[in-house]
């Protein structure tokens, strides 16, 4: 059976040690989707600032200059503060809208009304 196998390779030119090679040389040249930065390059939080690219060019500064925005893996973490409930589900839904995210975690926004968060600081994305 081995010799049959081995026949096969010789007369198919396949080298099982190259081909081995090369898939593992180009699984290192692949970023993952969430590594990804804003210009293709590798980018630790390159998932998290495509998100920020992305919810800057949809929402409004005043929109988003209380929220942050990082990420664990795949997965977008929202925390700070926004003016609306249906302001959240447009970000969660923009934010899963970006190559790479698989899931948004919003447990850290707290929605208060826009009079109220003119007050505080801005946060700063990071």
């Amino acid at each position: 059976m081995i010799s049959g196998a081995l026949s096969f390779v010789e007369s198919t030119g396949m080298n099982t040690h190259s081909s081995a090679k090369d898939a593992t040389h180009s699984l290192f040249k692949t970023i993952p989707p969430e590594r990804v930065g804003i210009d293709g390059e590798y980018d630790y939080d390159g998932l998290a600032n495509r998100v920020i690219q992305a919810l800057e060019q949809q929402f409004s500064y005043e929109d988003l200059q209380h929220l942050k925005v990082r990420q664990r893996g795949t997965v977008v973490m929202l925390s700070g503060q926004i003016s609306s409930q249906q302001l959240l589900h447009q970000i969660r839904c923009a934010s899963l809208n970006v190559s790479g995210a698989t899931d948004v975690e919003t447990q850290g926004v707290s929605i208060i009304p826009q009079s109220t968060c003119r007050g505080a600081a801005p946060a700063s994305f990071a």
